[in-house]
C-alpha cells in the first residue's frame, strides 16, 4: 500500500475537474493523490473508501463520513463550514478548513448590481423595458 496523501473532492461536478487541487497539491506535497469523486454524502462510505482530505464544495460531512473515511482534515469551499459536523470533527481531532475569501468579489458585484436596482427602480421589469424601448430602438435605428 501506498504512503502517499489521498485527497478527495466530493463533488467535482460542480468545478468540472479536480486539475488545479490536484496541481496545487503536487506543488506543495511530494506524494499526494488527488482524486475527484461525485457522490451523495450518504453515499461516501461507500464510494470514496480511505482518504487523508476531503474537500467539498456542497457535500455534507457526517461524523459517519469521517470514520469510514479516517479523514484528517475537511476543507469546505466556502465561507462557511456548513454541513460539516464540527463537534464530531472536534472529537475525531479532525481539522476542518474553509475558504473565508471565496467569491468576495462575485457577492460584492452582486450586492451592488442589487443596490443599484432598487435605486433605480430596475425590478420593476415592465418599467425597466418601458424605458429601455427607445434606447434601444435608437441603438438598432444607428
Amino acid at each position: 500500500m501506498s504512503d502517499a496523501i489521498r485527497a478527495v473532492m466530493l463533488d467535482p461536478d460542480w468545478f468540472g475537474d479536480v486539475d488545479a487541487e490536484r496541481d496545487h497539491f503536487q506543488d506543495l506535497l511530494d506524494d499526494v493523490v488527488v482524486e475527484g469523486i461525485d457522490c451523495e454524502a450518504e453515499e461516501i462510505p461507500d464510494r470514496v473508501g480511505e482518504a487523508d482530505l476531503l474537500l467539498s464544495h456542497y457535500t455534507g460531512v457526517s461524523a459517519d463520513v469521517m470514520d469510514a473515511t479516517g479523514c484528517q482534515v475537511v476543507s469546505r469551499y466556502a465561507t462557511g463550514v456548513d454541513g460539516i459536523d464540527i463537534e464530531a470533527a472536534t472529537e475525531r481531532g479532525v481539522r476542518v478548513t474553509r475558504v473565508p475569501t471565496y467569491c468576495n468579489d462575485e457577492v460584492g458585484t452582486h450586492i451592488v448590481s442589487l443596490a443599484m436596482a432598487l435605486a433605480y427602480a430596475t425590478s420593476d421589469r415592465g418599467a425597466c423595458h418601458r424605458r429601455a424601448r427607445p434606447v434601444i430602438a435608437e441603438v438598432f435605428a444607428t
